[in-house]
């Protein structure tokens, strides 16, 4: 019968003893050329770690932080267009027509063959201060919302001072335990 390079492997481990026969009908060989590496495994064992590892990845991308990420770059890609276009076409030419008609985005010079826009340069820079500017709003306005959202309402005191000993008693008692003053 026709045998793969990993059957007629493990025959002649089997034939030379250095596999026992019973254990060579349980298990697989792979050889893995690409570093000369050998390694022997069991079939349920491979789709035991393969559904583990699926298992494991599924629940690595359900998780919030992942998939809250992944929103976050999303609305962050359209996010910078949009405030690219802001800084572009209405920032950028009302800062010139301020400036003396200035076109910044046509600002540039030669040194040699080679072209430096430093107009489009300056207009990265607005575009990044304006995002980093919005960002920091953001972040402003989250911090806040979140410490109104944590701060815990003052807990009821469970004691109380005796106003004749100065002692710390419970709430609830009715006589001081130092002084053994009645309280009202």
């Amino acid at each position: 019968p026709f045998h793969t390079i990993g059957e007629t492997f493990l025959l002649f481990l089997a034939e030379t003893k250095i596999i026992p026969e019973f254990i060579k009908a349980s298990i697989t060989l792979t050889v893995i050329s690409a570093n000369g590496t050998i390694a022997i495994a069991d079939n349920n064992y491979i789709l035991e770690e393969r559904e583990k590892m699926l298992k494991e990845f599924k629940e690595f991308v359900m998780r919030g932080n992942v998939l809250d990420l992944a929103v976050a770059v999303i609305i962050g890609g359209a996010f910078k267009a949009i405030i690219g276009s802001l800084v572009a076409d209405i920032l950028m030419p009302l800062i010139g027509l301020v400036m003396g008609g200035v076109d910044f985005a046509s600002l540039s010079f030669s040194v040699g063959d080679a072209v430096l826009s430093y107009g489009m340069f300056i207009q990265a820079i607005v575009d990044f201060l304006v995002i980093a500017f919005v960002i920091f709003l953001i972040i402003k306005n989250a911090e806040k919302a979140k410490k109104e959202e944590s701060a815990p309402a003052p807990a009821e005191p469970t004691t109380k001072e005796c106003p004749f000993c100065f002692t710390e008693i419970s709430i609830q008692a009715t006589r001081c335990p130092n002084c053994t003053s009645e309280l009202k």
